[in-house]
C-alpha cells in the first residue's frame, strides 16, 4: 500500500512510498495502485476500479528498492469504462522509472459488493490523503 497521497487534482495524483530492501515487483504495485486511487477517486468512489494491462514498463535498475519513493500519475485519456496513466516512480536522486497502465471500471455487483468495497476504499483514502494539497 502506498503511504501518502501528498497531491490529487482531477488530472494528477502524486504519493510517497517507503521500502526496505524490498523486492523490486513491488514498484509496478505501487503504481498499479496510484492510479487506481485515482480513477476510484474521479468515480467518487461508486465504481470498481481494477489494473487491465501495464502496457509500457522500465525495469527497476536496482536489485531491491530501499528507501523512500515519489510516485506521480496523469491521466493520459478516459472512457466510461477505461482510464490510461503515464506513472512514474522515482528516489530522491531522481533515478526512476515510467510506464503506462490501463485501469477497467465496472458497477459493483455480487462480485465487486458496493457496500463493503466503496467504504473500504474511502476510509483507506481518506487515511492516505491526510494532509494533502491540491495541485
Amino acid at each position: 500500500m502506498i503511504d501518502q497521497i501528498t497531491e490529487i487534482d482531477p488530472y494528477h495524483i502524486k504519493a510517497l512510498k517507503s521500502f526496505n530492501n524490498a523486492r523490486v515487483c513491488y514498484a509496478i504495485e505501487s503504481c498499479a495502485q496510484l492510479g487506481a486511487y485515482h480513477v476510484r477517486f474521479l468515480l467518487d468512489f461508486n465504481r470498481h476500479a481494477f489494473l487491465i494491462k501495464v502496457k509500457e514498463y522500465e525495469i527497476w535498475p536496482e536489485k531491491q528498492l530501499c528507501g523512500q519513493f515519489f510516485l506521480s500519475g496523469t491521466c493520459l485519456s478516459r472512457s466510461n469504462g477505461a482510464f490510461l496513466y503515464k506513472i512514474q516512480f522515482h528516489n530522491q536522486y531522481n533515478v526512476g522509472i515510467c510506464g503506462q497502465f490501463l485501469f477497467g471500471v465496472a458497477d459493483y455487483d455480487e462480485n465487486f459488493e458496493k457496500k463493503q468495497l466503496k467504504q473500504y476504499y474511502k476510509k483507506n483514502f481518506a487515511r492516505l490523503v491526510h494532509p494533502c494539497r491540491t495541485m
